[in-house]
Formats: structure tokens, C-alpha cells, sequence
């Protein structure tokens, strides 16, 4: 009898192990869900909260050297920014064509935001993604002449652009005014010819 206790306490043992080997791996399994998040870039929208900020968080963490705009950043450095978001999302291989093209758009914005923001910062507050050396180099391309120059033409593009947008919705509602116009006084001879028709017979 203490033969088949020992036996059966070995068994019961065994179920056990198997058990929780099995819950190890399913809250492993749980954790690299929650760690690497896979994509279906059918509906992603990277104007998401978390998607765009782990965009700022790919190129802050290769930013060696004191680019202006994405426009200056290099093919190869691009490159790298992409890869270091791609070890947070991954995605089905048809969509990465496309997920490179909003990573583009995006990484474009944040950057000229954030860059905007640090160049009004004071100089006494670090800045956790850029050493003292390039931070100093972007300080005083910003302040040159032909960079002042660039950036406030681009200004005044976006603002008559803006004005363009405005014109023409401006057009746009007086031509409905005026069609809507029309139509009721097209309405109101319609019905002063019946009346008068009416008054003949």
C-alpha cells in the first residue's frame, strides 16, 4: 500500500509539473504580447497616442547629430530609426511598404515639432536624447541667417496657403448662398405663374 501511495504521489506530482509549465508559458507567451504588439496595418492609425509616441521614441534614440527637418536626415539614418520601431510593432510582410511610408510622415512631424520645442526650451534644462555637443551645433544652425531666411518663407507659404483655404471656402459658401437664393425666388415665380394661370382660365 505505501508502494502505490508513492506511486500515485509521484503521478499527482507529475500533473503538477505539467501544469505549471503550462502557465509559465502562457504568461510568457502574455508578456511578448504585451511587449512586441503585432499590427494589422488595415486599420493602424498611427495618429494613435502610444503608435506616435514610440515614432519619437525610434528617432530620439538614434539622433547623433543636429538635423533641422527630416529632410536632412540621411537614407541610412532613416533606415535605422525604422528598425528601432520595429522592435516594438511588427506586421504582416504586404504592409511594410506602407508602414515605412506612415513611419516617414510621422518621424517628419514629431520631429519638427519636438525640435521646435527644445530650440524655445532654456539652456539650462537638459535634453535627455541630445548631448551638449549637438544640441549646441542645432542651437546655431537655427540662429543662422540662411536658416532664418528658409524657415520664415516656408511661414509665409503656410499662411497663404491657409489664406487660399480660406478664399475659397469663403467662395464656396457664397455660391451656395446664392444658389439656395435663386432657388426660392425660382420657386416664387413658379407659383405666381400658376396663380396667374389659374386667374386667365
Amino acid at each position: 500500500m505505501e508502494w502505490n501511495k508513492e506511486r500515485l504521489s509521484s503521478h499527482q506530482m507529475g500533473y503538477v509539473h505539467l501544469y505549471s509549465s503550462m502557465y509559465y508559458i502562457c504568461c510568457l507567451c502574455s508578456l511578448l504580447s504585451f511587449f512586441m504588439l503585432v499590427l494589422n496595418l488595415s486599420c493602424i492609425k498611427f495618429e494613435d497616442h502610444t503608435v506616435s509616441g514610440n515614432v519619437t521614441k525610434s528617432w530620439k534614440a538614434h539622433y547623433n547629430h543636429p538635423y533641422m527637418n527630416f529632410t536632412e536626415v540621411p537614407l541610412m539614418v532613416r533606415d535605422r530609426w525604422f528598425t528601432e520601431f520595429k522592435r516594438t510593432y511588427t506586421w504582416r510582410p504586404e504592409f511594410d511598404a506602407k508602414a515605412r511610408r506612415e513611419f516617414d510622415k510621422k518621424a517628419g512631424d514629431r520631429l519638427r515639432v519636438t525640435l521646435n520645442q527644445i530650440f524655445k526650451m532654456a539652456l539650462h534644462k537638459q535634453v535627455s536624447f541630445m548631448t551638449d555637443t549637438v544640441r549646441a551645433e542645432f542651437i546655431n544652425k537655427r540662429k543662422h541667417p540662411d536658416f532664418l531666411k528658409r524657415s520664415n518663407q516656408a511661414r509665409d507659404n503656410r499662411l497663404s496657403c491657409q489664406t487660399l483655404e480660406k478664399f475659397d471656402l469663403a467662395i464656396a459658401k457664397v455660391a451656395y448662398l446664392l444658389l439656395k437664393w435663386l432657388k426660392k425666388w425660382e420657386n416664387i415665380w413658379k407659383n405666381l405663374r400658376n396663380i396667374r394661370t389659374k386667374e386667365l382660365r
